[in-house]
């Protein structure tokens, strides 16, 4: 009997700790996808890198850290968005996003200039940036 408890203890302490990890990394996410504001980036007269994705996607998840890394490093070269398509349906319909994560590269005037779809690397977005004329060789 007392295994049997120590081992509801042992899963309970389990639980709690993988909820604390998932409740603290979903209110980082959640922080990296409220900054986003389109007309603000646009207004900046920037080139910009949409994601179209929802949290539940682990795909998206791994695009977390490459988007959060190029808003670092590129700020002054393009702008970075995330757009949440669960909760804006009628903004995902209308950008015609079919999958997640879609990743929309946009010229400063707000036209799409390419679209990709699935996890993308931050060695290929900056390839395709360089296609793209945004980035220098």
């Amino acid at each position: 009997m007392k295994t049997g408890k120590k081992n509801l203890l042992l899963a309970i302490g389990i639980i709690v700790v993988i909820a604390a990890v998932f409740i603290s990394s979903h209110s980082q996410y959640d922080a990296f996808v409220k900054k986003f504001d389109f007309h603000k980036a646009q207004a900046r007269g920037l080139p910009m890198l949409v994601e179209f994705g929802f949290q539940a996607c682990p795909p998206c998840k791994l695009m977390k850290p490459v988007l959060e890394s190029l808003d670092k490093e590129y700020s002054e070269d393009f702008a970075i968005g995330y757009i949440d398509t669960i909760n804006n349906r009628e903004t995902a319909k209308q950008y015609n996003i079919e999958a997640a994560p879609t990743l929309i590269f946009y010229d400063k005037d707000g036209n799409e200039l390419a679209r990709v779809i699935g996890y993308t690397s931050k060695e290929d977005i900056l390839k395709k940036w360089k296609e793209l004329g945004v980035l220098k060789e």
